[in-house]
């Protein structure tokens, strides 16, 4: 652990000051890492890389998500710093002369400093639809994009790519000028009845009659001069536009084609202009570029991105002289070095060590976790004192922050191992945590809400790590929390749903703010849509143990099942019923089961034949021991967990019975008063007729027979 506590700047040292007393935490690069010892390490290897002439291609190479780019980025401001002491600590020299003292206060205003050049690029989509060739052309086309975007065009003046500007004065002085020529032009062209106008209105007298020729001759000389330089202008950038494919001479007559894109990617065809560009802005961005998340893209390309992009640092260093040279740094995963000959690519490898592993992954976490916690506290905690507003709060979020073996941090935080991923999740749960409390604080209890906050994790967790199925769940398209193979994060996803521990179940939706009633609703409509009852017992075998899940099957089971035998599909719905069975044994929730409750009891038996014998028997032991089944003053310690079934009186009237339907019925019973004297015909599992003695088979516990295989 001391090990880890060591490297582990990158993420932490961000929230140190930062974050302390704030809800959110940014996912994006910091440039304002604490000075730790080890930050100091990774300083003193970049000021060496960045001194060393013969280090122009360098690489950055960890895992995402550890810090690369905001090392690069707090790196940059350092070199600012350092800059700007420098230049301060000689103004403050150069000022002690007298002479030069009086020009202090004409000091120019102070430019501004260099900056690293960075060019973002990144896939940031799970699918791969795009065809190769022509991703790498976008590829290639938005690093020019990205560099050019940075600068003016005073800055590289003879470039040919022009960025939106707002009109200048310049501007607008070309635009007059353009009208003046116009209407020059025109002068010279309607002179005649322009002449003829002049002449009826102001007769022949005036001076412009008397000057017509000198003033023809100097709009001649103004309009000739205008189209020279407005063609030398329009040939000028025509040519350097224009590339030669081939010439051909014939006898005849001679071809020449222009070709405006000689070759196909935009780093070749643009090479040149790349070289002048980075040329002019050299000193500008400190002689460096940095290329960030370029490996997130397919790696075959991104590979050969950076072998042109290789050439062309060559290339500009060639053009460029003594220590004057550019530097190309590229932010990379280790993946990346093993596809190419790393050791020969690059002029040197700077690795980041991860701050955050399995061990360290449940510390950070929980630290954060705090952190958003004690503002929660500051916020919610004094909001409604009837409501024991600070006592509330501090015993709910009390069971996030525990590190009991069984907390959800504890078991979840290991597989959360990117920093951006957990204060992705923080984010959340403190926002939901906040719209939900605040909402819902009147009515809340410690007793019952003591889990609330460790399932707003959990709900927080969901939405980040599988965004997808989140979606699905929130609109209300599916009901499922996970489908049956979990292809991303199966482990994680096993902890949220563990049935022990219930930290992410679909009633997580209330916190929300979806209603109960509308989640029992959706749950009831999809076993609905099975619409088979082969389908339907598919889907309730599937369901979790929650309350929400359980309302619903009894909501289905009271509305949607027939409770006497009409329906021609009696054998379905009875196995349909015993799945419902198999639910609430599996989830322990034998107390809240109707199967029993106002259905016909030969339905009943029949459905609990489709058991195992092991589980019929936990079931009725179950019902047995519900307190609702005994709280009877008259009847002792007599149980009978078919009382409620309809149409218990006629039971002797059948004939249709089985001896499985009878030895469940005996092993449900002990009543032997109500059932004194009643004989049963039923079959045998041979399937031969026989009388069974129902007094005396509950008395003893198993079936009697009166006469074995005759009938009566």
């Amino acid at each position: 652990m001391e090990m880890t506590d060591r490297w582990c700047f990158t993420g932490e040292q961000k929230m140190e000051e930062k974050n302390t007393d704030k809800l959110l935490f940014p996912l994006s690069y910091d440039a304002d890492l604490k000075e730790t010892d080890d930050l100091k390490i990774y300083y003193q290897y970049l000021d060496e890389a960045f001194a060393e002439p013969r280090i122009c291609n360098m690489a950055v190479s960890g895992s995402h998500g550890i810090g690369k780019s905001s090392i690069l980025h707090s790196y940059d401001k350092k070199r600012q710093q350092r800059r700007d002491e420098e230049k301060n600590a000689f103004e403050k020299w150069i000022f002690k002369i007298p002479v030069l003292r009086k020009c202090k206060k004409h000091k120019r205003q102070k430019q501004t400093e260099p900056h690293f050049l960075y060019v973002s690029l990144g896939k940031y989509i799970n699918d791969d639809t795009e065809k190769e060739s022509e991703e790498k052309n976008i590829i290639e086309r938005r690093i020019l994009l990205q560099i050019y975007a940075r600068f003016h065009k005073r800055d590289i003046e003879a470039g040919r790519f022009d960025m939106i500007q707002e009109p200048s004065c310049f501007g607008r002085l070309n635009a007059n000028l353009g009208g003046l020529l116009i209407l020059m032009i025109l002068l010279l062209i309607f002179y005649q009845p322009l002449g003829s106008l002049i002449k009826s209105v102001v007769g022949k007298s005036c001076l412009l009659l008397k000057w017509k020729t000198q003033i023809h001759i100097f709009l001649y000389l103004i309009v000739f001069v205008a189209v020279v330089v407005i063609g030398r202008h329009l040939i000028y950038y025509m040519l350097t536009q224009m590339r030669l494919k081939n010439i051909a001479v014939k006898s005849d007559n001679t071809e020449i084609d222009i070709e405006r894109s000689a070759c196909e990617d935009y780093l070749d065809l643009y090479a040149t202009e790349l070289i002048y560009c980075l040329e002019q802005i050299a000193d500008k961005v400190d002689r460096t570029v940095v290329f960030e998340d370029m490996d997130r893209l397919n790696q075959k390309d991104c590979i050969e991105i950076f072998s042109r992009l290789r050439e062309i640092n060559y290339m500009l260093n060639q053009r460029l002289q003594g220590e004057k040279y550019v530097r190309f740094i590229y932010v990379i995963k280790d993946e990346v070095l093993n596809e190419l000959q790393h050791a020969k690519f690059f002029d040197y490898i700077l690795p980041i060590v991860p701050g955050m592993n399995k061990r360290s992954s449940e510390d950070i976490f929980r630290e954060n976790l705090k952190k958003v916690n004690k503002k929660l506290r500051e916020l919610y905690g004094e909001a409604y004192e009837e409501a024991y507003g600070e006592i509330l709060i501090n015993t709910i979020l009390f069971y996030t922050e525990r590190s009991a073996e069984k907390s959800l941090v504890y078991m979840a935080a290991p597989y959360i191992k990117d920093y951006r991923m957990q204060y992705a999740i923080l984010n959340d749960y403190g926002l939901f945590f906040g719209l939900y409390y605040k909402n819902n604080i009147k009515r809340l209890k410690v007793s019952k809400f003591k889990d609330m906050a460790e399932q707003i994790l959990a709900l927080a967790i969901y939405k980040n790590i599988w965004p997808q199925y989140y979606g699905k769940v929130t609109s209300g398209e599916s009901i499922e929390l996970f489908p049956t193979n979990v292809a991303k994060n199966k482990k994680l996803a096993e902890v949220l749903v563990d049935s022990r521990y219930q930290f992410l179940t679909y009633e997580n939706l209330c916190y929300l703010g979806y209603s109960r009633d509308k989640l029992i609703y959706n749950i009831t409509n999809y076993i609905k849509g099975g619409k088979v009852y082969r389908n339907q017992i598919e889907v309730i075998s599937s369901f979790p143990g929650d309350e929400v899940h359980v309302a619903a099957i009894n909501e289905f089971v009271d509305l949607e099942i027939p409770k006497n035998e009409t329906d021609s599909n009696i054998e379905e719905i009875s196995r349909l019923l015993a799945e419902i069975v198999r639910y609430y044994v599996r989830c322990d929730r034998v107390f809240e089961s109707r199967v029993l409750d106002k259905r016909d009891i030969h339905l009943c038996l029949r459905t609990l034949t489709f058991l195992d014998e092991e589980e019929w028997c936990e079931y009725i032991n179950k019902v047995k021991n519900e307190v609702y089944w005994l709280l009877d003053p008259e009847a002792g310690d007599i149980f009978d967990v078919f009382k409620n079934c309809l149409n218990v009186e006629f039971i002797a009237t059948r004939t249709d019975w089985t001896e499985k339907e009878i030895e469940i019925f005996v092993y449900g019973t002990n009543d032997t008063e109500k059932y004194k004297g009643i004989r049963l015909h039923a079959k045998d599992f041979d399937g031969k007729p026989m009388v069974i003695d129902l007094e005396e088979s509950i008395r003893q516990r198993k079936i009697q027979k009166v006469v074995p295989n005759i009938t009566a």
